[in-house]
């Protein structure tokens, strides 16, 4: 089981326009978790509705954003148990070179869904 994440100081500056911009531009990798229901006040920027259940200022529009890049399958995202699958996929993934010299991968199992991103 493989397991990370960073330490989110500010889920809206973390996940503003131009972070999720650079992040799909350049097929980038992020996972992060954040606090629903926690009112640790050392957790200040990472809670997104107070006691009151009023939502923190700009919260909505990352959402959204977040949102629409998945919609456009621009950002992938994904349960912890779909992560762990798609890692575990990889050890099935062998790599070759064919004929005309460009870079093929296949699998030794089939049923397994591979999606596999190149970036130029």
């Amino acid at each position: 089981m493989f397991f990370q994440t960073v330490e989110l100081h500010n889920f809206i500056d973390t996940f503003s326009e131009s972070n999720l911009n650079l992040l799909i531009n350049s097929s980038g990798v992020c996972m992060a978790h954040t606090y629903f229901a926690d009112l640790d006040r050392r957790k200040e920027g990472r809670i997104f509705a107070d006691a009151s259940g009023n939502l923190m200022p700009g919260i909505e529009d990352v959402f959204s954003r977040i949102a629409t890049a998945s919609a456009k399958s621009q950002l992938w995202l994904a349960r912890v148990d779909e992560l762990s699958r798609q890692f575990q996929s990889f050890t099935h993934i062998h790599y070759d070179i064919n004929e005309a010299g460009e870079i093929i991968h296949y699998t030794d199992r089939p049923e397994l869904e591979m999606i596999i991103r190149y970036v130029e």
